[in-house]
């Protein structure tokens, strides 16, 4: 909220680096699994979710091609990290809802 209500180049935007805590999620549920063996898809997917999140970091915080993220583009660039973010929440649950359901999700899904 408060990069919302601060919008850039005011100092205080910059409090939203706190959030960026939620990086570590897909590791701890990839962490959380490492004992199950028939979720191998959802593993890689959310290996994948961290380190994409991780380069979109790298990248709009300039410390790798400084100037591809400038005042024209910064705002893609942050919705397409927020696109991953909420994806792989949205797709781990849904994923996470069918095996608890066990078979008869499968069916009612139709897979």
């Amino acid at each position: 909220m408060a990069a919302a209500i601060f919008p850039w180049p005011d100092p205080r935007h910059l409090a939203i680096n706190l959030a960026l805590g939620i990086q570590l999620a897909p590791l701890l549920l990839l962490w959380s699994l490492r004992s199950t063996r028939d979720m191998a898809g959802l593993k890689w997917f959310l290996a994948a979710a961290f380190l994409a999140m991780g380069v979109l970091t790298v990248i709009t915080k300039h410390l790798v091609m400084p100037g591809l993220v400038n005042d024209a583009n910064v705002g893609w660039w942050e919705r397409s990290y927020a696109v991953i973010l909420v994806g792989w929440v949205a797709v781990a649950a849904w994923l996470l809802d069918r095996k608890l359901k066990g078979p008869a999700a499968a069916q009612a899904y139709g897979a």
